[in-house]
């Protein structure tokens, strides 16, 4: 396992509240569900630039570019989050 998705992964275990959930912050998602690098970044609870470093490496969640902009459709991010929490126990 890579150097960053060991941070990643602690970060998640820090976000677990008593409740045993992880909670979200608030993040704008366009009509046909996908999120900028910024709103994603803020649903998974990494930086800007980890999500670019990760882009680079070709790991981390799915994404796409449109035009000069990057977007990550919700299902993914999900995805990607409920697979890593998995390896994570």
């Amino acid at each position: 396992m890579t150097e960053s998705a060991r941070a990643y992964l602690a970060r998640q275990a820090e976000l677990v509240g008593a409740h045993g959930y992880i909670d979200r912050a608030r993040v704008q998602v366009t009509p046909d569900g996908r999120l900028d690098t910024d709103n994603a970044s803020t649903f998974l609870g990494v930086s800007k630039k980890t999500l670019a470093n990760w882009r680079y490496r070709r790991i981390g969640p799915c994404w796409r570019k449109v035009g000069s902009m990057v977007f990550y459709e919700l299902p993914d991010l999900e995805k990607f989050v409920s697979r890593d929490r998995g390896k994570a126990a």
